[in-house]
């Protein structure tokens, strides 16, 4: 019992540091994460039936999956290249923001479509949309990816990784019954709207709680100041004031003239 102490109080200090190094991090990074790729994924399965239904061939219907595929291989670099610029946060809200245009807007579209007879321009909207759509993905998804991976602790990042696929998981499960009870109820074009709600949300989730990355200058180099070990301006290290005596052995045996002074017996 003696032997196994030591290492029930070590898991109960690593269990206690990433619960305290991601419990910040549910409302700017797991939450928006589950709600974005439930939306997302309550599209995924209806997507080819609208647009068969709306004048594409059923190879026309299937390729539109090609489209977040293809950009998540093209647009990663673009993507970091804009969050370096703009900051993760600020990149995150503007995507986010414009994933709720686009929606609302695309839902109005595909249920004009749906309603009456599809024209060319509807095709072609929808296919702009979802392009513009898979690219706000990758800007989310790198900008969480990145703050998570320089911001956690190297103990604890493994744990805040895996904790975001785990989010992306239950998005992945709960977006098809969501659009499965969106089309029991209504329409099909609703589940546009259902992810522009969702969205909403996970947007408000990110502003409400600011990334830490992402805080003002002024703050950081406040923080930045109290976090650091050592003296102040004001305050004398003890190491370097020639009227104390030095506290490191390393320092005492290097130094000639202490072991002049203090001769071996």
């Amino acid at each position: 019992m003696a032997r196994n102490q030591p290492r029930e109080s070590h898991l109960g200090g690593a269990r206690s540091e990433a619960t305290a190094a991601l419990r910040p991090l549910i409302l700017p990074v797991y939450v928006p994460t589950a709600l974005q790729f439930s939306g997302n994924a309550a599209i995924l399965p209806i997507l080819p039936l609208i647009a068969i239904r709306m004048g594409f061939s059923v190879s026309g219907a299937a390729a539109l999956g090609l489209i977040a595929g293809i950009l998540s291989v093209v647009g990663t670099v673009p993507a970091g290249r804009l969050m370096a610029r703009v900051g993760e946060r600020r990149a995150i809200l503007a995507t986010g923001v414009l994933l709720v245009v686009l929606n609302v807007g695309l839902g109005v579209v595909v249920g004009e479509a749906l309603s009456g007879s599809a024209a060319p321009w509807h095709r072609m909207v929808l296919v702009f949309a979802l392009v513009v759509q898979g690219a706000c993905m990758i800007v989310w998804n790198l900008g969480r990816q990145a703050y998570l991976g320089t911001h956690l602790p190297p103990r604890v990042r493994a744990r805040g990784m895996t904790s975001f696929g785990g989010a992306v998981r239950i998005g992945e499960i709960l977006g098809p019954l969501l659009s499965s009870a969106v089309l029991w109820m209504g329409h099909a074009s609703w589940v546009f709207h259902l992810y522009a709600l969702l969205v909403v949300i996970a947007v408000w989730c990110v502003w409400a709680r600011m990334l830490e990355g992402d805080a003002p200058r002024e703050k950081v180099g406040s923080d930045a100041r109290s976090a650091t070990v050592g003296p102040e301006k004001d305050q004398v290290n003890p190491a370097k004031d020639p009227s104390k005596p030095a506290k490191h052995l390393s320092e005492v045996m290097t130094n000639p003239r202490n072991t002049q002074a203090n001769p071996q017996p």
